[in-house]
């Protein structure tokens, strides 16, 4: 009976930090608001990236030889444009979520903190705020 409350507990302990590890945290900073201790299931989005991107690409394109539509195309790779289709979607996704400031973490698309470029403590704001008020 003792090994099956011990398993029962630690299977309820397992499944619960699978509830925390489920949550969907978003992250929205730019480069020069870096941030850290990001948890593996954080998504993260330079929102200044697409004007990275398209400058690694488009920016020396006047001063080449050749057709500059045809080198823009011929840097435009699939993982290129993966990127920027992600980056775009960083940027979509900070304006319908309301997104005030940078850096912004963002958990369940409802919850956010401003400001704090450790996410972890930031998501452990909001899970402290989330048992207080559940």
């Amino acid at each position: 009976m003792h090994k099956y409350i011990v398993s029962c507990i630690a299977a309820l302990a397992l499944l619960a930090s699978f509830g925390v590890n489920a949550q969907q945290i978003l992250v929205f900073t730019d480069t020069e608001h870096p941030v850290f201790s990001v948890p593996d299931q954080a998504h993260v989005y330079e929102l200044d990236q697409v004007r990275q991107i398209e400058e690694s690409l488009f920016s020396d394109l006047d001063t080449h030889k050749g057709d500059p539509a045809e080198l823009a195309k011929a840097r435009l790779t699939a993982q290129t444009h993966h990127q920027l289709a992600q980056s775009y979607r960083g940027i979509v996704d900070a304006w319908t979520l309301g997104v005030q400031k940078i850096p912004a973490v963002v958990v369940e698309r409802q919850y956010v903190v401003y400001g704090e470029p450790d996410v972890g403590e930031a998501v452990s704001r909001i899970q402290n705020y989330q048992e207080k008020h559940q």
